[in-house]
């Protein structure tokens, strides 16, 4: 390549490669569970990309400040007219669709402009894996944040100073601070600052970004000295490594594994790969340089900035119905493919012409508005928005209650506590009968009871997978059962004591599978009976040894699992087709199918289309108190 920065045509496949990754990790996380990866394939090319323009770029006369300036302000010039772009398109659908949603992304897109958007993920304690009950289309904007901080770090420390006589000083430089980055994301770990601060922080994924630097001056040596390979070599290394790169985006997911070890691995991999490559000689380069590569790769950053927002969008829009995988696929493929090709074409008739001050002009404005946006006030004055603040309210409150009372409800007078306004007040009288049964006679004035049968009256309007029994379910009402669940339960913590006032209730706001067994081993077996609902996974999916550890503990005792309904199509399939899979592959467990019955229902949910409505509660209580009478009556 002599000392010109040109451009290698086989690097188009592994940034094709990389971005229709992360596409289909984002779009069927259950099919490519290493797709994430595609995001360490990119830092590692961009490092070693980077490295190569500080390095060849010592020769211009300028003051070092200036130099870096004017470098930073080539990367900008080059990523915020799309990225301006996609936040303004972004925000006129949200405005049209989702207007209560946009305060919430307020911080997102800012940090975003400001390219410290892996920070605030930080700061919010958002996880990138484990991202739900959040509508948030921008939060994929982290790696370009990170992308252009280790940009500036590149040119700020190395611009300038190489020389081919200090390239192994250099090196040695280099592996030093990939050890520090490493060493740090480690001690991190164990320190407990969490995953979420090791995966976003510059620091702690910086080794990424300098194996492809050390990558780079390998390369430059081996370009002037002499080949590592002879041809032959190289087309099975390079196979073998390419089939290692490609079969992880399909089977690693984001264990403790990667997080220690699996990403340090994972890019060293890559950076050997595009080392041997790098010649062009072999056929796996020319492959990668087939034009279709090439397509997607220039293409790759629209491709990038746009598919998640469209996913999300599709996702929200699409929240109650039940679209198929297939169908789901099929529309954000196209949406994004368009929405980027319109991008793509857009931005080079911009950006194609020799005058920058228009393109200057654009960056500038795009964002002070984008800064200056008062997103907030935007958002507050939406339904949805208030509907936030309100449920946090009552969410925080019943936490207290059912702590207070150690979720057992049946004793406190119900209709006095707060957030009982969610349920009708109105009750139903039960007409005098000389063959009414004792256990009638005995409720004949439980206001709780009467309840009840309203909302029996209510739900079974449902369907048949909704109807419930009346005699058997007077028969047993007051069966004992554990109810350990999260703001879904909370939400229906009313209704479920109306249905089952035996019933403990241990409830608490993003609760997930993890600590469901050490949560049942709190309780008295004696106390909860012989029946324990999991109605979990609106925080995470199933983690089996938890689950599992809960069901060799249960001896003759039944474990019911409840589905979800969550606005994100494929993530509710997984954590779902989890719930399936365990219910079916297990004895004594049995399954109340929240989903079947609530997903075409809007009118049954809250504007998050997450928690049940007033409505919703009685359906879901149902549902459960009829699965425990059902196998009580067995």
């Amino acid at each position: 390549m002599g000392n010109k920065i040109g451009h290698i045509k086989s690097f188009d496949g592994i940034k094709a490669i990389a971005i229709l990754a992360v596409f289909f990790y984002h779009l069927m996380p259950s099919s490519f569970v290493g797709g994430y990866l595609g995001i360490v394939i990119f830092f590692v090319l961009s490092g070693y990309l980077s490295f190569e323009k500080a390095m060849k770029k010592g020769k211009i006369k300028s003051s070092r400040v200036g130099i870096v300036f004017c470098s930073i302000m080539k990367k900008v010039k080059k990523l915020y007219p799309p990225l301006i772009l996609m936040y303004f398109f972004a925000f006129l659908i949200m405005l049209v669709f989702t207007r209560g949603d946009i305060g919430a992304n307020a911080v997102e897109i800012r940090s975003g402009i400001f390219s410290v958007s892996n920070y605030a993920q930080i700061f919010q304690n958002f996880s990138y894996f484990d991202n739900i009950g959040r509508f948030a289309p921008f939060t994929h904007i982290w790696a370009i944040s990170l992308e252009m901080q280790a940009y500036f770090l590149f040119f700020l420390f190395f611009y300038g100073k190489y020389t081919r006589e200090k390239r192994v000083s250099w090196f040695k430089i280099l592996a030093l601070v990939t050890l520090i980055s490493f060493s740090l994301s480690v001690v991190f770990l164990i320190l407990g600052f969490g995953k979420t601060r090791v995966y976003y922080g510059i620091l702690t994924r910086l080794y990424s970004f300098t194996i492809g630097g050390m990558i780079s001056l390998v390369a430059r040596r081996n370009e002037t000295d002499t080949k590592l390979f002879n041809l032959q070599q190289r087309n099975i290394i390079l196979f073998v490594l390419f089939f290692i790169i490609v079969e992880s985006l399909l089977i690693f997911s984001p264990t403790n594994f990667m997080f220690y070890f699996g990403f340090l691995l994972y890019s060293l991999i890559v950076g050997l790969f595009i080392l041997i490559l790098r010649p062009n000689k072999s056929i796996l380069s020319v492959l990668l340089s087939s034009k279709f590569f090439e397509i997607i790769a220039k293409r790759s950053y629209h491709i990038y900035l746009w598919h998640f927002p469209i996913i999300s969008i599709i996702d929200n829009l699409y929240a109650n119905t039940k679209i198929s995988s297939e169908q789901h696929v099929t529309i954000c493929l196209i949406m994004t493919l368009i929405f980027s090709e319109i991008s793509y074409r857009l931005i080079n008739s911009l950006t194609s012409t020799k005058r920058y001050f228009p393109i200057n002009f654009f960056i500038f404005v795009g964002v002070l508005i984008l800064t200056f946006i008062p997103y907030e006030l935007i958002s507050k004055s939406s339904y949805n928005s208030k509907f936030r603040d309100e449920m946090k309210t009552i969410i925080n409150t019943r936490e207290k209650i059912i702590e207070k009372n150690k979720g057992k409800l049946a004793g406190s007078n119900s209709t006095n506590v707060e957030g009982y306004k969610n349920f009708d007040d109105d009750e139903v009288i039960i007409k005098s009968s000389s063959k009414k049964n004792e256990k009638i006679k005995k409720y004949e004035n439980d206001k709780s009871y009467n309840r009840v049968l309203k909302y029996i009256q209510y739900v079974d309007t449902f369907g048949n997978s909704c109807k419930l029994d009346k005699s058997l379910y007077t028969e047993y009402r007051e069966t004992k059962a554990l109810f350990i669940g999260d703001s879904i339960g909370l939400m229906s913590m009313y209704a479920l004591n109306d249905y089952l006032p035996n019933m403990i209730l241990d409830l608490k706001n993003s609760r997930s599978f993890v600590k469901s067994y050490d949560i049942y081993e709190k309780h008295n077996k004696e106390d909860i009976g012989d029946y324990v609902v999991l109605a979990l996974g609106t925080n995470g999916r199933l983690n089996k040894r938890a689950v599992d550890k809960i069901y060799k503990n249960l001896g003759e005792k039944k474990l019911i699992l409840t589905t979800v309904v969550l606005p994100y199509k494929n993530l509710e399939n997984m954590i779902n087709k989890d719930i399936y899979d365990y219910v079916k592959s297990n004895k004594n467990v049995y399954l109340v199918d929240w989903y079947a019955v609530a997903k075409i229902r809007p009118e049954l949910f809250e504007p998050d289309k997450i928690h049940p409505n007033k409505n919703g509660v009685k359906v879901y209580a149902q549902l459960i108190a009829k699965k425990i009478v059902e196998l009580e009556n067995e």
